[in-house]
């Protein structure tokens, strides 16, 4: 249950960063992620933060009650880290930006 509450947390703290730079640095242009990018262009933040929101929901859903395996487990690991070391990457190019420009 920690595994997926630091999932959840992971995936807040890459919308609340992303919200962070994109406000402050020139729309959603600025996405490195095609994907997201087309996202948030036409369906705006509340689409982008939707997806999110639905992602956390399903993927706890799925591993709460279909699989504890250690595959599984290791995958979620593997994707908590990823979205912490993005919203890690966001929060340092909001704090550089606001330093160099």
């Amino acid at each position: 249950m920690k595994l997926l509450l630091l999932f959840a947390l992971s995936r807040l703290t890459d919308l609340l960063t992303t919200y962070l730079v994109i406000k402050d640095y020139g729309g959603y242009q600025i996405e490195a992620n095609p994907f997201i990018r087309n996202l948030l262009i036409t369906n705006g933040f509340f689409g982008f933060t939707l997806l999110n929101l639905t992602a956390i929901t399903i993927i706890a859903l799925f591993i709460k009650y279909f699989s504890r395996s250690k595959l599984s487990m290791n995958a979620l690991k593997l994707i908590t880290v990823v979205f912490f070391l993005t919203s890690t990457s966001n929060l340092a190019v909001f704090l550089l930006g606001k330093f160099i420009v």
